[in-house]
C-alpha cells in the first residue's frame, strides 16, 4: 500500500490515507518517528505499529490529564482507561509511563487519604483501611499507611473529641443524650 497524507488540527495530526480507502489518524510525532513520506510504500506489520503506537500515546495522554484533577490509585486509572476503550496493552504502558514519572504513588496517596479522612471526616482506622482496599490499595500499602493512626491513645482521644462534638450538638435538644 502506498499512503497519502494530511495535516489536521494545526499540524498535530496527520491523516493517512491508504490506497484501499481507509483512513488513519496518527500523531505527527509517530508519523517522524516511523519516518512515513507522502507515497510511500506501507506493510501491513508498519501499519500496525503505529496503531498500536497511536493507542498508548492517546492513553498516556488522557491518563495525565485524569491525574492533574487530583491523586489517583493505580486501579482507578487503570478503570478509567479501561472504560475508554483502550487495550491492555496501552492501559499497561499508560501506567507504567505515570508510575516512572511519579504520576501515581498507591503509597503516596494511601497516606494522604488517610490524613484527609482523619482531619476531615474524623474516620478511623478500620473505615480508612476498607475504603482504602475498596480503591485498590493493596493490603501491606494500606497498613502501612494507617500504621501510625492505631496508637490506642491516639484513638481514644479522637474518640472523645468526637464524643465531645456531638454531644454539643445534642446540648440544646436533647440534654439526656447529651449526657451520655
Amino acid at each position: 500500500q502506498s499512503l497519502q497524507y494530511e495535516k489536521a488540527r494545526a499540524g498535530s495530526q496527520v491523516q493517512v490515507h491508504m490506497d484501499d480507502g481507509t483512513t488513519l489518524a496518527l500523531d505527527a510525532e509517530l508519523a517522524v518517528r516511523f519516518q512515513l513520506k507522502q507515497g510511500m510504500e506501507v506493510l501491513e506489520e508498519l501499519l500496525e505499529r503505529c496503531r498500536t503506537e497511536q493507542s498508548r500515546l492517546m492513553a498516556r495522554r488522557r491518563l495525565v490529564r485524569y491525574l492533574s484533577l487530583r491523586r489517583k490509585t493505580v486501579r482507578e486509572a487503570q478503570v478509567y482507561l479501561e472504560r475508554l476503550g483502550f487495550d491492555s496493552g496501552s492501559v499497561e504502558a499508560a501506567i507504567q509511563a505515570a508510575l516512572e514519572l511519579g504520576l501515581l504513588d498507591d503509597g503516596g496517596y494511601a497516606v494522604a487519604y488517610r490524613r484527609t479522612q482523619e482531619r476531615a471526616a474524623g474516620k478511623g482506622p478500620r473505615a480508612i483501611r476498607q475504603e482504602l482496599l475498596a480503591r485498590g490499595i493493596d493490603r501491606s500499602t494500606t497498613e502501612e499507611a494507617i500504621a501510625s493512626s492505631q496508637d490506642p491513645q491516639l484513638q481514644r482521644s479522637r474518640a472523645r473529641a468526637a464524643a465531645e462534638r456531638k454531644a454539643g450538638l445534642l446540648r440544646d435538644d436533647e440534654p439526656r443524650k447529651a449526657h451520655r
